[in-house]
């Protein structure tokens, strides 16, 4: 066990990377026994209280970041951002978003997404992230990098920031494109046709 290990910490990992529910934590044999081992004390027997503790955890790294970046606003440091939309494999759709400033970058988590997001929803939500971490869209970011989805491109429009688009997404579309030159990669090659237009 890692010194800065916490139970709070590892059960978030056993939830977030492993994918266990809070409930499998509770009654699961094999996981109580394990942290026993592991001589953490006081595992919880409650779904909600195991709940909590992730709750708690995630709220603690966040103040985490969100004091670093009040560190960096002060001395006026200017972020970029990159972010794309992204579906589990319960079909959940999600928008991940990323921050820069040129040396490092913070995750600032998943937006659920709930229906469709047009580039409008798409700004609202970016909007209400950004400012959960104390950071102004229109002052603090110099520039958004995303794929070339029509969606994206749109977003850029709207923002008055600088738009890349990543490079890395088209060099993969026309991989696909050439090496996987069937039927089904048609709507690829459409793909990658409109974002190079």
């Amino acid at each position: 066990m890692n010194k800065e290990d916490s139970l709070s910490e590892v059960l978030a990992r056993l939830t977030a990377k492993g994918g266990i529910s809070f409930n499998v934590i509770c009654t699961s044999i094999d996981i109580r026994a394990g942290l026993a081992m592991r001589r953490f004390v006081n595992i919880p027997k409650s779904s909600n209280t195991v709940k909590k503790m992730v709750l708690d955890f995630s709220n603690n790294i966040k103040n985490v970041i969100r004091n670093e970046l009040r560190q960096k606003i002060n001395s006026e440091t200017k972020f970029s951002i990159s972010f794309d939309e992204w579906t589990s494999i319960r079909n959940t759709r999600y928008l991940n978003i990323n921050l820069h400033d040129g040396d490092n970058f913070w995750n600032l988590g998943l937006v659920r997404i709930v229906g469709t997001i047009p580039a409008e929803k798409c700004v609202i939500l970016l909007k209400e992230k950004l400012t959960a971490f104390g950071l102004n869209l229109e002052k603090s970011i110099v520039c958004m990098m995303t794929d070339g989805a029509s969606v994206m491109k749109k977003i850029g429009k709207l923002l008055q920031i600088n738009q890349q688009l990543c490079f890395a997404h088209r060099t993969q579309l026309a991989l696909i494109s050439v090496l996987y030159n069937t039927s089904a990669s048609i709507c690829t090659q459409r793909q990658l046709v409109e974002e190079v237009d």
